[in-house]
């Protein structure tokens, strides 16, 4: 029976064993596995960041201005050459002390005998295109060969990438004053009203409801994620994809090699899973939502209006023209609206300020021409030759209301 009974256990003992070993295979295949994956990622993402470089953290956060450019800092731009054979040169982007697109700092104390104007405005006021063929200082270099020397125009570009009217009204009150301006050109960007949407998360304003400082946001903790067509609702995907944007140079490059075809616009109602679409008040028909916000960035403009007013500082309030403002669709409708555009004129005359509508002026040259022709390929922003030709329309609003914001 003792005979018996071990050879009875022995059996079960070799299934036991056998039993171990397929898990501690199974252990080591998944070991193996996963450290070979992660020595592959490991070496593509190296191999990646040779090929590809991440998106530049150019901004700093700023607790009253939401964000700054880096104070005496520079940026280099070659993000437009890969679909833009006409624009093969990189350029760079230098700020001053107060972190505006200029190669000086701006005094405090005004030399005697100098006019200074300031542009206030998003990426279209900054420029896409070299410094000295930005808006500012192709006019700049205008006043002050027509009307100098007696005196000295400082024209000082404050254009910063998704500035909005909360941001340029702040940025005038607590920061622009000190330096005496004489005018102020406000450059109203397509999406403005989607910024000043975004801002107001977590705007504080004083007592009559003013806006005094627009806090950055935390990102991976916020209840949206920014994208191109809009504010879409954040989720685990959306953060992986944004941290993996920021920190991958792998998700980049295979980023890059999926060719995106050029935008395409329409007057469909905003997606349902959109907070807030980026051009919803370039539609002509606007919903309840879209109403409120126009509603809010037209408030903060009059506020601006109204403050320029107070300290004596002429303004000029004027529209950036986007392309799909300039096309029409097959049945002959415009693509985009130009409604922005008209909303900015009404209110330009209800605060007795001047209007100068750039769509209008670029209309005859831009309408039905291709998108590279003035654009960036599947862009918004200008390229050089399209900033030259914006450029040459401020100049001409310059000439036709010098009466008014030159001086005497």
């Amino acid at each position: 029976m003792t005979v018996r009974r071990e050879q009875d256990q022995e059996p079960m003992a070799t299934k036991h064993t056998s039993r171990l070993s397929r898990r501690r295979r199974i252990v080591y295949g998944v070991i193996v596995t996963t450290v070979t994956t992660i020595l592959l990622l490991v070496a593509l993402e190296s191999g990646a960041s040779f090929l590809v470089t991440l998106p530049s953290k150019s901004f700093v956060r700023d607790a009253q201005l939401n964000h700054t450019w880096p104070p005496n800092g520079s940026v280099t731009h070659s993000e437009w050459i890969k679909d833009n054979p006409d624009f093969p040169e990189a350029y760079v982007h230098h700020y001053n002390a107060q972190g505006w697109l200029e190669n000086y700092d701006i005094d405090e104390h005004k030399p005697a005998g100098t006019y200074r104007v300031f542009y206030l405005g998003d990426s279209f006021t900054e420029g896409c295109v070299p410094m000295e063929r930005s808006v500012s200082s192709q006019v700049e270099t205008f006043l002050n060969q027509t009307y100098g020397p007696d005196k000295r125009f400082e024209v000082i570009n404050t254009g910063t990438s998704s500035y909005s009217p909360v941001l340029y009204y702040i940025l005038l009150r607590y920061y622009i004053i000190k330096y005496k301006p004489d005018v102020i050109v406000v450059n109203v960007d397509m999406s403005d009203d989607f910024d000043d949407w975004k801002y107001r998360q977590t705007l504080v304003s004083d007592g009559e409801g003013n806006p005094v400082a627009a806090p950055p946001r935390e990102l991976y903790f916020s209840q949206y994620i920014d994208t191109l067509e809009g504010a879409v609702r954040a989720g685990p995907v959306s953060r992986t994809q944004l941290f993996l944007a920021e920190k991958s140079h792998l998700y980049n490059l295979i980023s890059n090699m999926r060719r995106r075809p050029a935008p395409r616009f329409d007057l469909a109602q905003p997606k349902s899973d959109f907070l807030y679409a980026r051009w919803a008040w370039c539609h002509e028909n606007w919903d309840a939502q879209t109403t409120e916000n126009v509603q809010f960035t037209m408030d903060i403009l009059g506020r601006l209006a109204d403050y320029c007013k107070e300290q004596r500082i002429k303004m000029l309030l004027t529209g950036v023209p986007h392309y799909q403002q300039f096309q029409t669709e097959e049945r002959g409708s415009p693509i985009l609206s130009d409604r922005p555009h008209r909303e900015l004129a009404a209110l330009a005359a209800r605060k007795e300020v001047l209007y100068f509508n750039s769509w209008k002026a670029l209309r005859e040259k831009i309408e039905g021409t291709a998108q590279t022709t003035y654009y960036y390929y599947g862009n918004m922003h200008f390229n050089p030759r399209g900033n030259d030709l914006w450029a040459q329309a401020h100049i001409d609003a310059w000439q036709n209301f010098r009466s008014t914001l030159l001086p005497p």
